[in-house]
């Protein structure tokens, strides 16, 4: 997906850039630079992949340091979700 495909999915889902920021304690800006590729977080990656229900490797397919590896590798990432989403404070809402 390019960045206005990324923004259009995020908004459809009813969100904004800057929610999915402050939800992650994150700069609005730093997300926009995750989006059009001009840095690399994972953790950002993911959260807008989760924030409009895609995997990371679609939303960011030309981006090889999210495209998980192996199957341990996804599991593991999978296990690391959880306990985040475990861990996350509760008052974003």
């Amino acid at each position: 997906m390019n960045h206005e495909e990324i923004k259009a999915a995020i908004y459809k889902k009813g969100y904004t850039l800057a929610m999915v920021a402050e939800c992650i304690n994150k700069h609005p800006s730093h997300i926009s630079s995750i989006i059009h590729r001009r840095n690399t977080s994972s953790v950002i990656a993911n959260a807008i992949a989760k924030a409009i229900d895609m995997p990371v490797e679609q939303v960011f397919p030309d981006v090889p340091a999210y495209q998980c590896k192996t199957k341990q590798e996804a599991n593991l990432n999978k296990r690391k979700a959880e306990l985040a989403a475990l861990l996350a404070p509760t008052s974003c809402e």
